[in-house]
């Protein structure tokens, strides 16, 4: 059914996420990012984190040790200052600094992720190694050595998602310069003296290589285990052909996730319902949602890929991803959009209305937070009808399914006949929903306020709408405003009888500019900031959005559909 994108969505858009495309090649054992959940950009993020961690730990360490000694008097300034170890230590230094402001800074291609992960471990470990080589042997060099390459390649195995065999080569060299540093620091006499007992340079230096190797079992062990817990991760989070990456937001009906399609990368959006969340009713309602919309083609109508339900009861859909935002959302952070715009938003859903209605089909709950406004193919403003979830098929005979005795639908955008005999309405009541939709667009505000629902539905039923001129406090088209207000009346009879001559009446009228493609394109590069901002709204709220339930007060009720079962009262 329709891409329910539309009550997640009324929280904020759903972006497009644009990477490198997967090239099918094998990877070699060099391809960290080829198990990175995030992509190149995950990668680089934990690079980055990794490099600025350890350039804190080696800094710190360094000023501790330079205050120690200062502080006690075992050196002057001066003298540590010219200490060739302290010197390479500094140099460790800058490297880490530089890659962290790298990886911070500069945005690399995965490929160059690779080969930083590769350059950042190992001129590290090694650089730290020539370090140890400087210090005199009776301070046991290989030792400090030892610690600082296990500390550094563990901590790489734990921050970086990395192949086993990658760790477990990069651990080999990153660990190397330990046993490097025993053999030359003590090469020289062939016997030394260690708590009165005398220790060849060979039983130090195999004793440092019992430590690299246990340094390279634990860090490939450690990416092991946190390779494998991800694979597990990614398993649960695969529906079908899917595999979800970041949710977009919750509705009434379901949670919308983005996602990519195992084998054809292509991005989606995935719909979900649990039985346990709903029960077997709503999950039946749920799966007709997807088999009626499937049936569309428009596009203005977003398109449904595929769907399938798991063992553990779980009904998914998938939808296409789009890049834009929803008009609940468009209207909250602008205001009123100008004449000529609405209708042409009127006439892209007038007419995705008309294919629905064709084939028998009532949507139910047409309002802003189920448009969106996208950019598609080069062209701007392309008005895309999501969610039809409470949608209701005029052939449908069976009362399980229909909408008797139930008022279903978003009390600000619902027709007079919704809410006093729902089981009787037809497509008149979605081009009343309509026209809300478009009175909404030009006043920035509902048809009729009110702070509960029963007073929004008693208006719906008796008030006469005040005209959206009279609102605004400014003139508007008295063809567009005209034509809204017979989409408003309370008699189906009085409205227009179908979409088809509601976009006929929309396209003829002469009192209302023509919204052109160069208009949509300056309006869309004008709003990118209001997307973006959306968007973090959105990534913000999604994720507090099972801890509660939304109260029913008057700004619920914009984005949220009622569906209230009369038998159950």
């Amino acid at each position: 059914m329709s891409q329910s994108l539309p009550s997640l969505e009324s929280r904020g858009p759903a972006a497009i996420v644009r990477g490198e495309p997967e090239t099918g090649k094998p990877r070699s054992w060099a391809s960290a990012a080829a198990i990175t959940e995030g992509g190149p950009g995950g990668l680089q993020e934990r690079l980055t984190l990794f490099a600025t961690w350890v350039c804190a730990m080696s800094f710190g360490f360094s000023l501790l040790m330079f205050i120690v000694l200062v502080a006690t008097g075992c050196i002057t300034v001066g003298q540590f200052v010219a200490q060739p170890s302290n010197q390479i230590h500094q140099v460790a230094n800058v490297a880490l600094l530089v890659g962290a402001l790298l990886g911070r800074f500069t945005r690399m291609s995965r490929r160059a992720l690779e080969m930083f992960d590769i350059a950042l471990i190992l001129i590290v470990t090694w650089i730290f190694g020539l370090l140890f080589m400087s210090v005199p042997p009776r301070m046991r060099p290989e030792l400090v050595a030892t610690l600082t390459t296990m500390t550094i390649c563990v901590f790489r195995a734990v921050l970086i998602p990395s192949t086993t065999l990658r760790t477990l080569i990069l651990t080999g060299l990153g660990a190397a310069p330990s046993v490097v540093v025993a053999w030359l620091v003590h090469r020289d006499p062939s016997f030394i003296d260690i708590a009165e007992g005398r220790v060849s340079h060979l039983s130090i230096t195999l004793n440092i290589g019992i430590w690299w190797l246990l340094q390279v079992v634990v860090a490939t062990l450690t990416t092991r285990v946190i390779y494998g817990l991800r694979q597990r991760v990614r398993e649960a989070r695969q529906f079908g052909q899917y595999v979800l990456e970041q949710r977009l937001g919750e509705g009434g009906m379901g949670v919308v996730y983005r996602a990519s399609h195992a084998l054809l990368r292509r991005p989606t959006a995935i719909k979900l319902l649990a039985k346990q969340q709903v029960g077997e009713r709503a999950l039946q309602r749920f799966s007709r949602e997807v088999r009626l919309t499937a049936r569309l083609t428009h596009p203005n109508t977003v398109t449904i890929y595929d769907y399938g339900r798991t063992e553990e009861g779980v009904f998914y859909y998938a939808m296409e991803l789009l890049d834009g935002i929803d008009l609940q959302e468009l209207v909250r952070l602008r205001g009123p959009m100008p004449a000529a715009r609405v209708r042409h938003v009127l006439v892209q859903i007038g007419q995705a209305l008309a294919e629905a209605h064709a084939i028998g089909l009532i949507h139910r709950d047409v309002k802003p937070a189920n448009i969106m406004l996208c950019s598609q193919i080069g062209r701007h403003d392309v008005a895309k009808l999501l969610d039809f979830g409470l949608v209701k098929d005029l052939e449908e005979s069976d009362v399980n399914h229909s909408a008797s005795q139930a008022l279903t639908g978003t009390p600000l955008y619902m027709a007079p006949e919704a809410i006093t005999s729902p089981d009787t309405i037809d497509v008149r009541a979605d081009l009343y929903a309509l026209g809300a939709v478009g009175y909404f667009l030009l006043v920035g505000a509902p048809v009729f306020d009110g702070r509960t629902t029963v007073e929004v539905c008693t208006h719906h039923m008796h008030t006469i709408p005040t005209p959206p001129s009279e609102r605004l406090g400014s003139p508007l088209p008295a063809g567009l405003e005209r034509v809204l207000m017979r989409c408003l009346s309370k008699k189906p009879a009085e409205r227009f009888q179908s979409a088809d001559s509601l976009v006929i009446e929309l396209l003829g009228l002469g009192d209302v500019e023509p919204w052109t493609p160069a208009n949509a394109e300056v309006q869309w590069i004008s709003e990118k900031d209001l997307r973006e901002e959306s968007r973090k709204e959105s990534a913000d709220i999604a994720p507090a959005a099972t801890q509660g339930t939304v109260s029913p007060t008057l700004p619920s009720l914009s984005a949220a559909a009622l569906n209230i079962d009369w038998r159950s009262r």
